[in-house]
């Protein structure tokens, strides 16, 4: 399998633009006119940033500056030797935005649980947190994390099993996965490139099973905690917003009707509709409420 190089990275079908952080190249796109309000989308455990496709669509034709990157380790970004734990990505998420005094924050699924540490760590340079479907919640994966975390097991699991297991992982994410295959297509590109499942592997490892803490720490905090979440969610189910809530009282709960675990892509308009009404400004587009 090959390594992935900045050479090899630069000339893959659909490659943006790449920036040199500490720990190795960031694959990312920053879109939308220069003065628009700041807005920084973080994406999940396994899917890159092409899961925000139709999310930076909309938020670039309201008026605002989008900044979407590949996590290491995942899409055209570098699989650095690193640790893999939610550090890792914090520094990398400060590194990339590093240019920008202060931004609204949008992540989704295990990003959140960057996203909130982050936002915990550097609340000066965040504007508002919108979390949709935030993992590392109840007890689902608990029993995935400690089979992971057994040396050699966890190698050997992830050799022969992992890609098959990522793969089923992401008709979890819809409601009816049948009509997007695409996505799956798009995923499976990623796993091309020598070191996906190392880092993978590190962050299941490196990272806690619960993020519980992570957001509990969110309300020690003033600016804004929205959470979006779809009502037909499998992976993270609907009724862990009772968690959620418990642990953030103030934040605000957008559930989005019908949508499973990416609604952003099963149900673009609903989820843009939303998220454009927190952010202060409806898109120029007009945009129907509906699948």
């Amino acid at each position: 399998m090959p390594v992935l190089t900045l050479d090899m990275a630069r000339s893959a079908p659909g490659a943006m633009d790449f920036a040199q952080l500490s720990a190795g190249f960031t694959h990312y796109q920053r879109v939308g006119p220069a003065h628009g309000n700041p807005v920084v989308l973080v994406h999940g455990l396994t899917t890159p940033c092409f899961a925000w496709d139709s999310t930076v669509g909309a938020l670039v034709d309201a008026g605002h500056r989008v900044l979407r990157f590949d996590l290491y380790g995942r899409g055209l970004s570098e699989r650095p030797h690193i640790q893999g734990g939610l550090a890792d990505y914090v520094r990398q998420l400060k590194e990339i935005s590093a240019d920008w005094p202060c931004f609204d924050l949008v992540a989704w699924s295990w990003g959140c649980g960057v996203a909130a540490a982050f936002a915990v760590e550097f609340p000066e340079k965040v504007k508002r947190i919108v979390l949709l479907a935030p993992g590392g919640l109840g007890e689902g994966y608990q029993s995935t994390f400690r089979l992971l975390k057994i040396p050699l097991l966890g190698e050997l699991f992830a050799a022969t099993l992992g890609s098959v297991g990522l793969l089923r992982d992401v008709d979890k994410c819809f409601v009816q996965p049948e009509k997007f295959a695409w996505y799956k297509r798009r995923f499976r590109e990623q796993l091309a490139w020598d070191g996906y499942d190392r880092l993978f592997l590190a962050t299941m490892r490196h990272c806690p099973a619960r993020l519980a803490p992570t957001y509990a720490a969110l309300a020690e905090h003033s600016f804004p905690v929205d959470v979006l979440w779809g009502t037909a969610d499998q992976k993270v189910p609907w009724t862990l917003q009772e968690e959620f809530v418990r642990l953030v009282p103030r934040a605000e709960l957008h559930p989005i009707e019908g949508a499973g675990h990416a609604a952003q892509v099963e149900h673009p308009a609903k989820f843009n509709h939303v998220l454009l009404s927190l952010l202060g400004q409806e898109s120029r587009l007009s945009l129907p409420i509906g699948p």
